[in-house]
C-alpha cells in the first residue's frame, strides 16, 4: 500500500518538505530580487526565525548567500 508521502515524492521527485522549502526560497528569492527590502528581512516572510539557518538553506538551493543573491539579482 502507497502512503501519501511516497506518492507524493513519486510524483514530484521530492519529498514533502523538500518540496516545501524549495517552495519557500523561491519565493525568498524572488523577495531578494526586490531593490527596497533588506536580506534580513527575508528570513522571517518565508517562515525562517533563525537568520543563520535560513542563510545556509538558501546558500544549500542557489550555492550562493541571499546576500551574494541579492547583488546579482536587483536592478540598479
Amino acid at each position: 500500500e502507497r502512503t501519501l508521502s511516497s506518492l507524493f515524492k513519486e510524483r514530484t521527485g521530492y519529498t514533502f518538505l523538500e518540496y516545501v522549502t524549495l517552495y519557500r526560497m523561491r519565493i525568498a528569492a524572488e523577495l531578494l530580487q526586490q531593490k527596497d527590502i533588506r536580506v534580513q528581512e527575508v528570513a522571517p516572510l518565508v517562515g525562517y526565525r533563525d537568520y543563520r539557518y535560513f542563510i545556509k538553506i538558501f546558500k544549500s538551493c542557489f550555492d550562493l548567500t541571499p546576500l551574494e543573491y541579492k547583488k546579482g539579482h536587483t536592478p540598479q
